[in-house]
């Protein structure tokens, strides 16, 4: 999904230009969106093309919003996927199979929890769009963006692919632009967690390939973050590719991480939707296949982690 994009994916990279999502519809739809609503979804989606191509992209937006609302009833599934390619230029060497990452996650999605092309949004250093450039304002305007828009019947799934480090404790992700000095310039999983934390949904799903090495800086400033509360009866999880302090391993037969490649194989064998126990066990199986995979390492075995929040 670079230059071409689809419904929802449009609208969460509007949010990246500043464009308001819905936010000034009248509190009664319109004709216009009643129209849209109660046709079918190849007649609903014609309108919305005619609305975008004539250029009110304000109005486009409240039609997609009204059409979604009819199939919310049941539930959807929200993903964004991060993906920083390798930079050759890059004093650390990044991981060479993130567009792979994150392409399976969307197939893994769509299989597995009905994932709609509208509703996810993929980020590569390689889109043509600005907006889906992976860079630290994009991803973090995606991701406010998939958190308001879903609600508390739907699941949201973040996935980021690329190099990473430990700070302070606090897992990162270095986007496009990033500086190995700069902590600022990278993203944080602590303020992924916050923001996901505020969303309506109640199964929240956050994936870090990415090494976890202690990096340190010159001239630490401390970060502070916010405690999250418990929500009753919701599932939110932060799973990493490796305990802190540790790297993330690739498999470079299947061209993938490693601890991505054996989750996709057990979470492919389940009959069920990945939530609730089938995600538990997914990870736990493919935790237990890359410890053994890599117990030979000098490092020692990398150890994949399941964290709440």
């Amino acid at each position: 999904m670079k230059a071409s994009l689809t419904k929802t994916s449009l609208l969460l990279a509007l949010s990246a230009c500043g464009v308001g999502f819905a936010q000034d519809a009248p509190n009664s739809p319109s004709e216009a969106e009643k129209a849209v609503a109660s046709t079918p979804a190849s007649e609903g989606e014609q309108a919305v093309a005619e609305t975008l191509f004539s250029g009110n992209v304000l109005q486009a937006s409240n039609l997609l919003s009204s059409r979604q609302n009819v199939a919310l009833a049941n539930g959807l599934t929200f993903a964004l996927l991060v993906g920083r390619e390798v930079d050759e230029n890059s004093p650390m060497r990044l991981p060479t199979f993130s567009k792979k990452d994150v392409a399976s996650g969307a197939a893994l999605l769509k299989e597995k929890n009905g994932l709609f092309d509208r509703n996810a949004a993929t980020m590569t250093s390689e889109a043509d769009a600005f907006y889906l450039k992976p860079t630290r304002s994009n991803v973090l305007s995606m991701l406010r963006r998939v958190a308001d828009e879903a609600l508390e019947e739907d699941s949201i799934w973040v996935v980021f692919s690329g190099n990473g480090v430990s700070y302070e404790g606090d897992a990162a992700f270095l986007p496009q632009g990033a500086k190995f000095d700069d902590p600022t310039t990278w993203i944080f999983e602590s303020e992924v967690r916050e923001i996901l934390a505020e969303s309506k949904a109640k199964n929240v799903v956050s994936v870090w390939l990415t090494h976890r090495r202690v990096y340190q800086v010159p001239n630490p400033t401390p970060r502070e973050r916010r405690a999250i509360e418990a929500k009753e009866g919701a599932e939110r999880v932060a799973i990493f590719a490796c305990s802190n302090g540790g790297s993330a391993w690739e498999a470079r037969e299947a061209e993938l991480d490693l601890f991505w490649s054996c989750f996709l194989t057990a979470a492919n064998a389940s009959d069920k939707p990945l939530r609730g126990e089938a995600l538990r066990r997914a990870f736990d199986e493919a935790a237990a296949k890359t410890s053994e995979a890599t117990k030979a390492n000098e490092f020692g075995p990398q150890k994949p982690e399941w964290q709440n929040f």
